[in-house]
């Protein structure tokens, strides 16, 4: 037995070090220039892949990678390969066919002390040469969000190092609207695609025409970035030109409902395709302005349509890249594989993404405050704080503006849920701007575009549209300009509104020296809402100083003892319950496929009143209506509707609140009790649920943390 317990351990201690033998690292930089070899016959999208890695290079290293017949990586094109260099991989184990038959993938790994990528075709062999670059530290957003590498005297890699990668989307195409981003000089637009690997370009498809041009010019450049472009045809079909073969492809498309998926009769599976809007036009709300679609509804949605059949071609709805650089990342980085962000740690992508644009210790220090952004932006969008619903545009009114009306947050609720939602903007703002602190000052205009600018635009909103809707709730025209709480309200309000007009103007005139002037709008489609504050009367200068310097209002979390439970919270819970992070204002909505269902537990006394049920505002996946059934302790169960099949008003509320709210009036003797929620169809999502004993309260938050 003893003899048989040494042999174990020395064989365990002969593995561990034949591990460390086998595998050290080893420089494939260390001074001097970076170089590379390419095979002569390529395609003209790989010499755009190295061009952006020699300038990489030079941002890393100091120096320009340069070409050299004996190289530091080596660069091959399967369907372009001689005989001769196929032989030469195939004596180095390159594992060719488990990649060669598939579009757009690539091989990357080290052989005898030199980086080898190995594409399948012109796309694959392009992006494993940028995959390199993003491996010595050079984001995607090295030009469009000004995110500056890190400078370096040394890079490593392990010397047994090989990746194999392929696109879970063939098609991957951004479609851009709405925008005032320039489409006069398309070469940056390019390279950005071409980093993060999107190969279809749309400019208005849907409408019959297209703003893309339809010049020689413009053709030659987007083929010699490997981008097909999207012919305009009118219905839900997209057809796609390959201006190399000269050839269409049509493919039947599945449209999203502001980023969440609607499906009508089964559209969904017979598609291939889908439009995903991460910014939007049109009724109920224009969504323009910042980038709110949650990332865990971004998951959720693509990871759904993926695995029902929308898994050919993703064309995602943008109206500027700039502005919308992590949705486009994670999106981008879910079309080539779909199992690099699961539902469950949507967080820890975008921590590490946070991490490769600035550093690992300030994206630790900015993942919770940008968990309460996303907290705060699902409670309502700051381009839909205005509380209006658009209407049919006419010649009149192009847009639809509805106007400004009064939000739904009560002052007088919860401890003032108004006040509170406005402290925890305020609370978020100081923790951003203290982590400003860590980054690099190469790297601020990234960190404002990027953090500053979409947290402080939409503190300021919010405060500028609440606060002059608490002057004008207290004010009266005729006391207005004697009332000092009115007019420290209105002061408030217009304060803010000059603060976010001083804030867009060093958006586009001062950011970068002038870079991203007149390229992002902060106003889109000038809705009454962006211009000033709405008060009951003209407030001077000298009234904002006098009236402008209030201290923050402090309002504590009350719950008027309401049960809150968020939809996490269960007791048990069948196996298809799901947990997703950043969905939801939970932050932790719960999906339920049909007949999965949730047991929640509590306690109460005697009590009667209303139950309240807030779900993420999802579609039924086969275009009947969404619905589950409500059963409290023993008794019959009840069916509710969620959603409705099409863009009804019950859908539109949804879509502005951010959550689907369901009553139902309870009466329950004290004691122990069960909450059980059943999905009587796919694609359900929990996201909280009160009992209150105040039928006809008038709140907006739920008021749990």
């Amino acid at each position: 037995m003893q003899q048989s317990l040494r042999t174990f351990y020395i064989l365990v201690i002969f593995f561990m070090l034949s591990a460390t033998i086998q595998s050290k690292p080893f420089d494939w930089y260390r001074g001097g220039h970076i170089t590379y070899d390419v095979q002569k016959k390529h395609d003209a999208v790989v010499d755009k892949a190295i061009a952006l890695f020699a300038s990489d290079m030079q941002a890393v290293t100091g120096e320009k990678a340069k070409e050299s017949d004996n190289a530091d990586v080596m660069v091959y094109q399967l369907n372009s390969i001689t005989n001769k260099d196929l032989k030469v991989l195939q004596n180095l184990n390159v594992p060719i066919m488990e990649f060669i038959a598939k579009k757009d993938a690539f091989w990357l790994g080290v052989r005898n002390g030199k980086i080898y990528i190995v594409g399948a075709n012109g796309c694959g062999t392009a992006y494993g040469v940028l995959e390199l670059s993003r491996m010595a530290g050079v984001s995607p957003w090295i030009w469009w969000g000004d995110v500056k590498p890190m400078r370096r005297n040394r890079l490593t890699i392990d010397d047994q190092f090989e990746i194999t990668r392929a696109p879970s989307i063939e098609l991957r195409g951004i479609n851009i609207e709405q925008s005032n981003f320039s489409t006069t000089d398309y070469r940056h637009l390019f390279e950005l695609m071409l980093r993060l690997r999107i190969n279809v370009l749309s400019a208005g498809w849907d409408s019959g025409t297209s703003k893309l041009p339809a010049n020689r010019t413009f053709r030659e450049m987007a083929d010699s970035f490997g981008i097909r472009t999207v012919l305009p045809h009118n219905g839900n079909v997209l057809r796609l030109h390959d201006h190399k073969k000269n050839t269409n492809i049509d493919i039947t498309l599945h449209d999203d409902g502001y980023g969440y998926l609607m499906p009508t009769n089964n559209e969904l599976e017979n598609s291939g395709g889908l439009v995903y809007h991460l910014c939007v036009a049109g009724q109920p709300h224009d969504n323009l302005w910042l980038p709110t679609t949650a990332p865990g509804l971004i998951v959720n949605e693509l990871h759904t349509a993926y695995i029902h059949g929308a898994n050919r071609l993703w064309l995602i709805s943008i109206n500027n890249p700039k502005v919308l650089a992590y949705n486009l990342s994670l999106v981008t980085d879910l079309a080539w594989n779909i199992n690099s962000v699961s539902v469950t740690n949507v967080n820890q992508h975008l921590q590490t993404w946070l991490g490769e644009q600035f550093t690992p210790a300030v994206a630790t220090r900015l993942i919770q405050p940008l968990e309460e952004f996303i907290r705060l932006t699902t409670i309502r969008r700051p381009s839909m704080m205005d509380f209006s619903q658009q209407t049919s545009p006419s010649t009149t009114n192009p847009t639809g503006d509805a106007g400004v009306k009064n939000t739904a947050f009560n002052a007088e609720e919860f401890g003032n849920e108004l006040e509170r939602y406005l402290n925890n903007y305020q609370d978020i703002c100081n923790s951003i701007d203290k982590t400003a602190e860590l980054v690099e000052e190469s790297n601020k205009d990234a960190y404002f575009a990027t953090i500053q600018y979409p947290v402080h635009a939409a503190s300021l909103m919010a405060v500028k549209l609440l606060q002059a809707q608490e002057s004008r709730l207290i004010g009266r025209p005729a006391s207005f300009h004697h009332d000092s709480e009115a007019l420290e309200s209105a002061a408030r309000s217009m304060k803010a509104y000059l603060a976010l007009e001083k804030l867009n103007q060093y958006y586009s005139d001062s950011l970068a020296d002038g870079k991203w002037k007149n390229i992002v709008d902060n106003t889109p489609r000038r809705l009454a809402f962006f211009g000033k504050p709405a008060l009951t009367d003209t407030i001077s200068e000298q009234e904002i100083t006098q009236y402008g310097n209030n201290m923050r209002i402090d309002a504590p979390l009350e719950d008027d003892g309401c049960l809150v439970r968020q939809g996490y919270e269960y007791a048990s819970g069948s196996k298809g319950a799901t947990e997703v992070s950043l969905l939801g204002r939970s932050l932790r909505s719960v999906t339920l496929q049909k007949d999965d269902s949730v047991v929640y537990e509590f306690q109460t006394g005697t009590i009667g009143g209303v139950l309240r049920l807030a779900f993420v505002p999802l579609f039924s996946l086969d275009g009947t209506s969404s619905e589950c059934s409500i059963r409290i302790d023993s008794l019959p169960p009840t069916t509710i509707i969620i959603n409705d099949g099409s863009q009804s008003e019950r859908w539109a509320k949804g879509v502005l609140r951010g959550q689907s709210l369901v009553e139902l009036p309870i009466a329950l003797p004290s004691g122990s009790h069960t909450l059980t929620i059943k999905a009587l169809n796919d694609h359900v999502a929990i996201d909280q649920w009160m009992i209150d004993r105040d039928v006809n309260r008038h709140f907006y938050v739920f008021p749990k943390r």
